[in-house]
């Protein structure tokens, strides 16, 4: 019997005013049966007045840095559908292609791309188009990426948007791109998750602080001839941190994923992904900063 496979996107966008929160969680959730979901949420603090934007095969891209240098051009071997920011033709932070490969952007504070070599570079601004124009798995995307320069875009508004990234594909296989001192820097993903900065490797290490959190619950303790009992359910999860920086969104999404039980099909990764969205959503409001200087650099 073929395995069934399904590559759905998922986004809640659910903005909040907070410049500390360019909150975005993205994970990967893979059924029995073979589908696989990716879950999305972006909680950025201004609207992104973004468009859907669908690319069909044999469209033809070609870049140029600031200075007006050429970088590669390329025709695209598969359709894909595009989510642009600020309605810039042909220029997308997220979107997922006909044979299930998806990208996804999230927000990098001081990301550092590599430098505009003449005919070897791709403008960040075409770099999601590049990936989900012209392959179909993670391993084709590592072994392209060594060939290319990765430099920063031309474009002024999407400059101050530092942006690392998560390349999935239908098997639920997950690659991490982040651009650090102008390198990049590629990372095997098992777990499927990112969130933001601190960098990836980072956040795997950070997991080691949670090694106790066990799904479950804590039997009754004797503590000097005194039964303390454990107050309710979820005792096990006990110290799983709750607050919305990306470590702790990260570590959320890790353990609770890992701890879920495994859906049978599409339906119940989907439900599963809907739920997991719910455990890093951040409500409107919730976290607080003064606005100005957002809507002065993205207004």
């Amino acid at each position: 019997m073929t395995t069934r496979r399904i590559f759905s996107l998922l986004i809640a966008v659910c903005l909040t005013i907070s410049s500390s929160a360019f909150a975005c969680s993205n994970f990967v959730v893979k059924a029995k049966d073979g589908s696989v979901v990716n879950g999305r949420s972006m909680e950025f603090p201004v609207d992104l007045s973004s468009d859907i934007w669908i690319i069909p095969a044999g469209t033809n891209y070609s870049n140029t840095d600031g200075t007006g240098t050429a970088g590669m051009s390329w025709t695209t071997k598969y359709g894909f559908l595009g989510i642009n920011a600020y309605k810039i033709e042909d220029t997308f932070v997220e979107g997922f292609n006909e044979k299930g490969l998806s990208v996804g952007g999230l927000m990098y504070t001081g990301a550092k791309y590599q430098p505009a070599v003449p005919g070897k570079f791709i403008g960040f601004d075409k770099f999601f188009a590049w990936v989900l124009g012209n392959f179909a798995t993670v391993d084709e995307v590592k072994r392209a990426l060594p060939e290319v320069y990765i430099s920063e875009t031309p474009i002024k508004k999407l400059k101050d948007m530092g942006l690392h990234v998560i390349i999935s594909d239908a098997a639920g296989n997950s690659l991490v791109v982040e651009f650090i001192d102008g390198q990049a820097k590629l990372y095997d993903n098992p777990l499927g998750i990112l969130t933001n900065r601190p960098d990836f490797e980072w956040q795997m290490t950070n997991l080691r602080n949670y090694i106790n959190l066990d799904a479950h619950d804590k039997d009754n303790k004797n503590l000097g001839g005194v039964k303390i009992e454990p107050t309710g359910v979820g005792s096990g999860l006990l110290g799983l941190p709750g607050d919305w920086t990306p470590p702790s969104r990260f570590v959320r999404l890790a353990i609770c994923k890992d701890a879920a039980l495994e859906p049978k099909n599409a339906e119940e990764a989907v439900n599963l992904s809907e739920h997991l969205l719910n455990i890093v959503d951040i409500p409107k409001g919730a976290i607080k900063e003064s606005p100005a200087p957002l809507v002065k650099m993205y207004g």
